[in-house]
């Protein structure tokens, strides 16, 4: 124990001695931004904060040194000891059952892991072997440009759309990873306490290729279970992405991953057919699944087998399979670009430009965010009112039709008006109500329309 002591404390001081005080130090994680951290952090416990572990990592020289089981009593401390040390990254963990600073003292072992949020990763460095954009022919694969973001945002749109309908997850929060990737955190109580059993069997949902590293054969049984999402999403996007022209079809790229699902599926030589120079991508497109149509017997499930290789997404799964794994934290910046983990709006995702993402060395619009993340901590049953009065004649909450239950605010104002009440805030207080009757209903058409009023409010 003395030998493990000893090392921190080398790093500690080496970490004290090398870095000072600079504007960039105090940048990096601000004290505003650690107050909408430890608000992030500490959504289901407001007393977990100082439980949860950091990861700073320090760069000295050509050397990174890797600081884990790091923590903090309050958000002012953590951005104190961020200013005073300057790591170039943090990295978020676990709430442990202790303090995890003190494991040397009361033994690794002895610490628990008590929970973490679902988190899903995304890394456009994993559809390299579809993107043709500027940042793989010339290298440049630390940032994500404007060409590739088209596939990002389809990730998202799926993740959402998979983890509302099939798991009935309902607060999810996005952030751009400030290099070439978005994160998902699912914000629900039951995601923060679930085993790691039960994340490996959401993790493995999403594994829909066969091979881990091939992406020309996917498992027929999970693409049925998917089918909904397929023909009402990830079928008009691939359509749309296509006629952007982001996965240009005439490619020597788009050409190799679609001959490669082709052949491996079908067992045929698949022949393309000769093109016309004036055609778009989206024409050209056409002629190829003319072409699969004619040249392949299954043509459906190849061409179903393209849309998934192209636009499903590839998610870090040893992410999102343990508690144990650390993510970037946000509204930090990220230590090779230099950019800010940023949060995101899912319906507004489309428009996203990383080129306006704060840097180090821009920091001005960072607070804008801040606002931004601290209005999406709002737990969405907040947005969604239950009329107390109707809810005391109804004898099964179940079997009653979900718009005889739910309002958003401007409804429930109307709705209140029927009683002969004018809107009171004591009736409001009954929308708490909704915390504990939606995300254990076992009525999925309850569960589904309150979803969609959360996503209109």
């Amino acid at each position: 124990m003395f030998v493990i002591l000893h090392r921190h404390i080398i790093i500690y001081c080496v970490g004290i001695i090398i870095f000072s005080q600079t504007p960039q130090a105090m940048t990096f994680l601000s004290a505003s931004s650690a107050h909408v951290l430890a608000t992030l952090l500490s959504l289901h416990d407001s007393e977990s904060f100082p439980r949860r572990e950091f990861r700073l990592k320090f760069k000295i020289k050509e050397d990174e040194i890797n600081q884990r089981y790091n923590s903090y009593d309050s958000h002012m401390a953590l951005h104190k000891d961020i200013v005073r040390r300057r790591p170039v990254q943090l990295d978020i963990g676990p709430v442990f059952s202790e303090r995890p600073r003190y494991q040397c003292l009361i033994g690794r072992d002895n610490l628990e892991r008590v929970g973490r949020e679902l988190i899903f990763d995304v890394d456009l460095k994993d559809y390299d072997d579809v993107r043709h954009c500027a940042c793989v022919q010339r290298q440049q694969g630390l940032r994500v440009c404007r060409d590739c973001w088209p596939i990002a945002m389809a990730a998202a749109k799926i993740i959402e759309f998979l983890l509302r309908e099939k798991f009935g997850f309902i607060h999810t929060v996005y952030f751009f990873s400030g290099s070439k990737g978005i994160h998902c955190w699912v914000l629900d109580e039951d995601a923060f306490t679930m085993p790691d059993s039960a994340r490996r069997a959401i993790s493995n949902y999403f594994k829909i290729f066969c091979n881990p590293n091939s992406w020309s054969e996917v498992h027929e049984t999970k693409c049925f279970a998917m089918q909904a999402c397929f023909h009402s999403l990830m079928t008009p996007m691939f359509t749309e992405i296509l006629g952007n022209g982001f996965f240009d079809a005439r490619t020597e790229v788009v050409r190799n991953a679609i001959a490669e699902v082709v052949n491996s599926n079908s067992g045929c030589d698949f022949k393309f057919p000769i093109l016309d120079s004036g055609w778009d991508s989206a024409s050209t497109w056409e002629r190829y699944r003319m072409a699969i149509q004619k040249q392949c017997a299954n043509f459906k499930a190849v061409l179903r087998t393209i849309v998934f290789r192209f636009i499903f997404p590839r998610i870090d799964y040893s992410v999102t399979e343990t508690v144990q794994h650390l993510i970037r934290a946000p509204l930090t910046p990220h230590s090779a670009t230099g950019l800010y983990c940023v949060p995101l709006r899912l319906e507004s995702i489309d428009s996203f430009n990383a080129a306006n993402v704060p840097s180090l060395q821009a920091t001005e619009n960072l607070k804008v965010y801040e606002n931004m993340l601290l209005e999406m901590l709002t737990p969405p049953w907040n947005k969604v009112y239950v009329c107390a009065q109707c809810t005391k004649n109804v004898k099964d909450v179940y079997d009653t039709p979900p718009e005889a239950l739910l309002f958003t605010e401007t409804d429930f104002h109307d709705h209140t008006k029927q009683h002969g009440k004018q809107f009171d805030p004591e009736v409001v207080v009954f929308s708490m109500y909704m915390k504990n009757l939606i995300p254990k209903a076992s009525n999925l058409n309850i569960k589904r329309a309150f979803m969609q009023l959360c996503m209109n409010s």
